[in-house]
């Protein structure tokens, strides 16, 4: 009795850790969406006034004028950093998690509900990993929920869905442990944006 609460609770504390970690960093994710969606309005406001000289004028004077519009807006490289402000504020906390969670002795042998090592990948659809799966899909239902209206497959949304595949791809083989987190962390994010707790994507 007492070696299955340890296992119970021990998969309980992955999900509370998530809900921490969720809860503590909420402020920063939510100033850091707000600023993406400032430098975005600022890119597609540039791009606009771009495409207008590059239609009207040619060569040297198109180029003097473009250079005018970067002046204005204080454009630079910066820019393209700071509309992606959250997934490098995301980085830290996705180590931290890989260097705690995966192959971690503390979970060798520990079971949680169908998984039954918390240390070894879960291999539940017949020896296939089923929860780095079901992590790119809420990935993907959250970028979808992001860019609200926007098209699924437009010029953002392809550097965010490459992003998620990417996740996939790493994540693949990873330890349940890290895998149960990870996901909890994803759908929890998921739901912030759904209920409007992150604001959307406005281009």
């Amino acid at each position: 009795m007492h070696f299955y609460l340890a296992h119970f609770q021990v998969g309980y504390a992955l999900l509370l850790l998530s809900l921490t970690v969720n809860i503590l960093s909420y402020p920063m994710m939510r100033w850091a969406a707000k600023i993406e969606n400032k430098e975005r309005a600022k890119q597609f406001q540039v791009n606009q006034e771009v495409i207008a000289v590059k239609k009207e004028f040619k060569g040297e004077e198109a180029f003097r004028k473009i250079d005018a519009i970067y002046k204005k807006y204080h454009y630079s490289a910066l820019l393209a950093f700071r509309a992606d402000l959250s997934i490098f504020l995301s980085i830290p906390l996705f180590a931290a998690a890989i260097k705690t969670l995966n192959d971690n002795s503390i979970f060798e042998g520990v079971s949680f509900g169908p998984l039954t090592n918390l240390n070894a990948p879960d291999g539940l659809l017949f020896g296939i990993n089923f929860l780095p799966i079901f992590m790119t899909l809420v990935n993907l239902y959250a970028i979808k929920m992001y860019n609200g209206e926007q098209k699924f497959f437009d010029r953002a949304n392809i550097k965010l869905i490459i992003i998620a595949v990417l996740f996939l791809i790493y994540l693949y083989d990873k330890s349940s442990a890290l895998m149960v987190y990870w996901t909890s962390n994803n759908i929890l994010s998921a739901l912030k944006i759904t209920f409007g707790m992150v604001n959307k994507r406005i281009r």
